[in-house]
């Protein structure tokens, strides 16, 4: 992800004031998060599992530092409820069903 976006140094304003308004929280309640910011200008945020946090150049410019604080809550509150891992096993389970079902239905065409 990272090498196929822009991200801020930590020079940049961007990575300054994330840094100001999440830093001290990066390491809370037993979860190990790093953040970073796309220098793209669209209003977005995510979350992986592997507690990779990206916030987006236009959604800090469009938000105050409270409301970009509560974006990355709701981000953490992702990772904290394995929300990815989730889905991940989820569509791992759907595909071994259709893979049951073709291979049952190959069966009975035999």
């Amino acid at each position: 992800m990272d090498k196929e976006n822009p991200v801020a140094d930590a020079k940049d304003k961007y990575d300054i004031r994330l840094r100001k308004i999440f830093g001290k929280h990066a390491t809370e309640n037993g979860l190990k998060l790093n953040f970073k910011v796309y220098k793209l200008k669209e209003v977005n945020a995510f979350a992986c599992a592997d507690g990779s946090v990206r916030v987006y150049q236009g959604l800090m410019d469009a938000m105050d530092d409270n409301e970009v604080l509560a974006v990355i809550g709701h981000e953490i509150g992702h990772v904290a409820n394995n929300d990815s891992q989730d889905a991940v096993k989820a569509a791992y389970k759907k595909e071994a069903f259709m893979d049951a079902i073709a291979s049952q239905s190959i069966n009975s065409l035999n």
